[in-house]
């Protein structure tokens, strides 16, 4: 059955049509961006912080990243990083914390871009990101 013959899917505990399901989503997360993070909390009991601090070492030193140039001399470049579906950039802030362990007496070594499909996430990341 195609979308346009309005194809029904589940949606929590109820059906809805299938073209309405994205613009569903986006709202329950716009609805819950400020409190993401305690929600995640409470909901895994604490355990995704766990996950999250074993994902981010598991990276490995931060260190900026070297390209050599045609004269033989090496030109430096902080490492990039791309958090998709970042949210509110808790994995980010995190990587950007492991990089000034990695990196005490230096200029930033990583440079972060998170990208989220909802504009509410981001903008709670952005307010961590000023604070």
């Amino acid at each position: 059955m195609s979308t346009n013959e309005k194809e029904k899917i589940d949606f929590g505990f109820k059906t809805v049509e299938y073209d309405q399901k994205q613009q569903m989503v986006g709202g329950v997360f716009s609805n819950v961006a400020d409190s993401y993070d305690v929600m995640n909390d409470a909901m895994s009991l604490g355990i995704h912080r766990v996950w999250k601090n074993y994902f981010v070492d598991s990276i490995g030193p931060i260190h900026a990243r070297r390209t050599l140039l045609e004269n033989g001399k090496f030109e430096f470049h902080p490492m990039g990083v791309l958090d998709v579906a970042g949210g509110t950039g808790d994995i980010s802030f995190k990587i950007l914390e492991k990089s000034r362990r990695d990196n005490p007496h230096k200029d930033l070594q990583v440079d972060i871009t998170v990208s989220d499909i909802n504009a509410d996430m981001l903008e709670v990341g952005k307010k961590r990101a000023i604070e």
